[in-house]
C-alpha cells in the first residue's frame, strides 16, 4: 500500500497535533525522542527488532518521564491536591519528590505510599510511588523513594535516595541520587541516573523561598535527554493553619510554567488542598486526614489534555 501523505512514519494512520508540553505531545517529537534508540546509540546494550516502536510504546517512553520530571503531573496525592506548587513548602515528607530538602523538615520517621487509579486514556496503564523518610536529630534527614510506570510491555521504575541537612536554623539543603531504568519488551532495556538539588529558606517566621534543580548532571535515558528543570516557588503562612505557595519552573526546550497552591485545615486533624497550575493547565482539588499516626491523603487534578486525574495515597508515622 502506497504511504499516505502526512501519516506518522510506518503506518498510515494521520499525525494528530497537539499543544506542545503536554502528554500527548505531537508524534514527531515522538520520533524525534526514539531517534537514538533506533540507531541503537544507548547508555546499555538496547538492540531493536524493528525500525519503528508501536504508538502505545512511543506515548508511554514520554509519558514516564513526563510523569517523573514535571511536576504539574505529580506522582504524590499531596503535590496533586496543589496542582505541583510545593517547592517551599515543609509539611509533608511527600514534597521530597519535588524538593529533596523536605526530608530535613520531617518531625518523625514516615512512610507513605500512593497510585493512581487514573489510566490517562492507555489501557493497562499503571502508576505507583512510594516513600520512606527518616530525621537524624534536627540536623539532617534521610529517605528512599521508589516509582514504578508501565502498560502492557513498557516498563519504568525509578529508584532514590535523598538526604538534607540543617544549616542554622532558617536553611536546609538536600540533595537525591535517582536511578531510572527502562524496559520494552522485545526492544530492550537501558539504565541512567540523575541527581536533584534543592533548597528550602525561611526568610521570616510565615515566609519560606525553595529552590530545586533537577537532573543537574544532563543524564540521559536510551540516548535521549532527559528533562532538565530549575524550580522556585515561596510559600506564605497566612493564618494559623493556612498556607499559599507559589511556584514557577522552567525546562529546557520547554515552555516555562506557573502554578499556585492554597491549603488550609479547617478541623483537627484535616486539611483541604486546592491549586491551579499552567504547562499544562491543571486545576487541582486535594484532602487529607490524619488521625494518630496515621494518615489518607487524596489529590485530584483536571490536566489539559489528559483529563481526570487522581491520585490516592496512605502514610504512617513511627
Amino acid at each position: 500500500m502506497p504511504p499516505v501523505p502526512g501519516a506518522i512514519p510506518g503506518t498510515n494512520q494521520p499525525e494528530k497535533h497537539f499543544p506542545e508540553g503536554t502528554i500527548a505531545t505531537k508524534r514527531r517529537t515522538i520520533t524525534t525522542r526514539l531517534a537514538p534508540l533506533q540507531r541503537n546509540t544507548v547508555m546499555t546494550p538496547f538492540k531493536l527488532r524493528n525500525s519503528h516502536l508501536p504508538i502505545k510504546e512511543a506515548t508511554l517512553l514520554l509519558l514516564g518521564g513526563t510523569i517523573s520530571a514535571q511536576p504539574s503531573l505529580p506522582s504524590s496525592p499531596v503535590e496533586a491536591g496543589l496542582a505541583g506548587s510545593v517547592v517551599a513548602r515543609v509539611e509533608s515528607p511527600w514534597l521530597a519528590r519535588s524538593n529533596p530538602a523536605a526530608v530535613a523538615t520531617a518531625p518523625t520517621g514516615t512512610f507513605g505510599a500512593s497510585f493512581s487509579p487514573s489510566n490517562l486514556g492507555i489501557e493497562g496503564f499503571y502508576e505507583g510511588y512510594a516513600l520512606a523518610a527518616l530525621p537524624i536529630d534536627s540536623l539532617a534527614g534521610i529517605g528512599a523513594a521508589v516509582q514504578g510506570v508501565g502498560a502492557g510491555g513498557y516498563r519504568e521504575i525509578s529508584g532514590s535516595c535523598i538526604g538534607a541537612v540543617t544549616l542554622g536554623e532558617t536553611v536546609r539543603l538536600g540533595a537525591a541520587l535517582t536511578v531510572r531504568s527502562l524496559a520494552i519488551d522485545r526492544y530492550g532495556a537501558a539504565t541512567a541516573a540523575t541527581i536533584d538539588l534543592g533548597a528550602i529558606a525561611w526568610l521570616s517566621d510565615r515566609i519560606r523561598f525553595g529552590g530545586m534543580i533537577a537532573n543537574i548532571n544532563r543524564a540521559e535515558l536510551a540516548g535521549a535527554g532527559l528533562p532538565e528543570r530549575v524550580a522556585v516557588g515561596f510559600a506564605f503562612d497566612i493564618g494559623s493553619s493556612t498556607a499559599l505557595s507559589i511556584d514557577a519552573w522552567q525546562e529546557l526546550r520547554r515552555s516555562a510554567g506557573l502554578a499556585m497552591g492554597l491549603s488550609t485545615s479547617p478541623a483537627p486533624g484535616l486539611t483541604i488542598r486546592g491549586g491551579a497550575g499552567s504547562g499544562p493547565g491543571t486545576m487541582a482539588l486535594g484532602v487529607g486526614y490524619t488521625a494518630g499516626d496515621i494518615t489518607i491523603e487524596y489529590g485530584g487534578a483536571y490536566v489539559v489534555p489528559v483529563g481526570f486525574r487522581h491520585v490516592i495515597g496512605a502514610g504512617i508515622g513511627f
